[in-house]
């Protein structure tokens, strides 16, 4: 009995361990890059009327599925703004899931950055980072629209990106938010539960 209840606590103990390393990682932002303040001088068009959100994504992070929802999730509620989801080295026949999704949104144009040009422009370093910018080019928000790594639901990411693209003809602020998901670049590193 006395191994029974030994086997049991350490059982215990180990899926506590286990549950708190997960809840860490889940809740562990990626790196934030250090994001264009101005628009670069990219292939993209800034919109001269409106806000003009760009998603950066990793086509292999699983974790950014839950940002793609939450950006089908706060669209229709900017108004008139002009959307892109720029996939790093995307494979340009329909992809796998993530640019599947990606493609999935309306009115938002998938855009594949085979060689990395749009991601280094940009500056963003981990998958689901969103960057809005004003009708002069001026950075209005950068950061991710998730709680964590996969974990759906209003954040203050997408309530800061709702604020940037409806005041975005009042004068220009900068909201930060914290990006959850894989590095752009090499292999996406986990997937969400």
């Amino acid at each position: 009995m006395l191994v029974f209840a030994a086997t049991v606590l350490v059982a215990i103990v180990g899926l506590g361990a286990g549950a708190r390393e997960l809840w860490a990682y889940k809740t562990t932002s990626g790196d934030p890059g250090d994001v264009a303040a101005r628009w670069p001088a990219v292939r993209l068009e800034l919109d001269r009327e409106h806000a003009t959100l760009v998603m950066l994504v990793h086509p292999e992070c699983t974790c950014t599925m839950a940002s793609l929802t939450e950006l089908a999730r706060v669209l229709p509620e900017l108004g008139p703004v002009r959307a892109y989801v720029v996939v790093r080295g995307g494979a340009g026949d329909g992809g796998g899931p993530v640019e599947r999704r990606a493609r999935a949104l309306a009115g938002v144009e998938v855009v594949l950055d085979v060689d990395g040009e749009l991601h280094r422009a940009f500056a963003a370093e981990t998958s689901g980072h969103v960057v809005v910018y004003d009708s002069a080019g001026a950075l209005r928000f950068s950061g991710g629209l998730t709680l964590a790594r996969g974990e759906l639901g209003d954040s203050p990411g997408a309530r800061a990106v709702r604020t940037a693209v409806q005041r975005w003809a009042s004068p220009a602020t900068e909201t930060t938010q914290a990006v959850f998901g894989c590095p752009l670049r090499g292999p996406a590193t986990g997937a969400a539960p």
